[in-house]
């Protein structure tokens, strides 16, 4: 797995790039386990397999 960390200059934002062609990590339906954190705080846990359709769910609700 390769991930690649950088401060986007145009958007002003940090962006992540992860490249999985050697991880096994890909679930069955195509979601990827991730979690992020910025300091101390959890920002966003999809480490549950149900836990992507909330996420998807609270953010669009």
């Amino acid at each position: 797995m390769l991930v690649f960390v950088y401060l986007n200059p145009d958007s002003g934002a940090v962006q992540v790039s992860v490249d999985l062609e050697t991880a096994e990590i890909v679930r069955p339906d195509g979601t990827v386990p991730l979690r992020v954190a910025v300091q101390d705080t959890v920002l966003l846990d999809g480490t549950q397999p149900d836990a992507t359709a909330s996420q998807h769910a609270e953010t669009a609700g």
